[in-house]
């Protein structure tokens, strides 16, 4: 985040993120998620090797602020991503649960927007079915591993890096 306002102090040039994710913590993403949906620049979010989990998030923070880029071998996972109850009283417990819908709401919303409006796999479907869709898809198969063109074409990026319209990352500055 203090990088990020670094940058806008001194220009209001694109910023390009490179980001390889295991995922990780969902407030230290929505952090991240944030920061961008609240710049005043616009971005290139390049993700390689792993957009898995909450690695998977952020980058849509930049769907109308910039561009979403995968690398050709970049994995992608979907899922809804763990919790540790270890410690907590069953009142505790309950308190958490109505929390983790809350995020798992968050995150579906974030998903279906995105894909809604740049998956060529949903063009002719309305935003509850694309939800339904995702929400059947994470209840089938706890995790749902895509490939980077899989990625493209459900709308969790906007394309991949050598292909066309995003041949390199030069061709991408010069567009935002």
């Amino acid at each position: 985040m203090k990088n990020v306002k670094i940058l806008e102090h001194f220009s209001t040039d694109p910023i390009i993120v490179h980001q390889y994710s295991p995922g990780g913590d969902w407030n230290a993403g929505m952090l991240m998620y944030d920061t961008i949906q609240h710049s005043k620049c616009s971005f290139l979010f390049v993700c390689h090797g792993h957009a898995a989990s909450m690695g998977s998030i952020v980058p849509q923070a930049v769907y109308d602020k910039g561009y979403r880029v995968t690398m050709p071998n970049c994995d992608w996972l979907i899922h809804d991503g763990p919790i540790d109850a270890e410690g907590m009283t069953v009142r505790q417990f309950n308190s958490f649960h109505g929390y983790i819908d809350h995020i798992r709401q968050d995150m579906m919303e974030i998903y279906t927007n995105v894909c809604l409006a740049s998956g060529e796999k949903f063009q002719k479907m309305k935003k509850g079915a694309v939800k339904n869709f995702l929400k059947r898809k994470l209840q089938a198969q706890e995790d749902w591993w895509l490939t980077a063109q899989d990625a493209v074409d459900y709308g969790f990026v906007d394309g991949m890096l050598g292909a066309e319209g995003y041949e390199s990352i030069q061709e991408i500055i010069k567009a935002l």
